[in-house]
């Protein structure tokens, strides 16, 4: 057997491992672009009760400098902070109602190293930090 074949099975390895890692899907309560249209409304939930992300919209998965990023989240009314969340960042997406928030961000200028894909956290928190949490793929350019 030549010196090739593990090295062959290695390579084909990682290419499998990566395009997994890039095959991240967007999950089922998650918009992208568009406009927000008509939100559901938020389940009433009591303060003890596990949180619950509804639906999520987004104006956009891929960002580049100075652009504006948008969003709306409908929750459980019992959830208390929702947080957006990479390796590199975090943002509290300020709350308009019970169970509503909303975020309108302009995405600074990024250095080189910075500028790749991401798998954007959503993480929503009741009183008592229990979480509910989705990943959306995004990509900052």
């Amino acid at each position: 057997m030549s010196a090739r074949f593990p090295r062959s099975i290695l390579l084909t390895l990682v290419f499998c491992a990566a395009g997994c890692a890039l095959g991240v899907h967007v999950p089922a309560n998650v918009r992208v672009g568009g406009s927000p249209g008509t939100l559901p409304p938020a389940p009433i939930a009591r303060p003890s009760a596990s949180p619950r992300i509804v639906s999520v919209w987004l104006s956009a998965t891929t960002i580049a400098p100075m652009q504006r990023f948008d969003g709306a989240i409908t929750t459980s009314t019992n959830v208390a902070s929702v947080e957006m969340r990479t390796e590199t960042f975090s943002y509290d997406v300020p709350r308009v109602a019970f169970g509503r928030f909303e975020f309108h961000y302009v995405m600074p200028e990024l250095p080189p190293p910075a500028r790749r894909h991401y798998l954007l956290w959503i993480i929503a928190r009741n009183a008592a930090g229990i979480e509910d949490v989705e990943g959306v793929p995004i990509l900052l350019k």
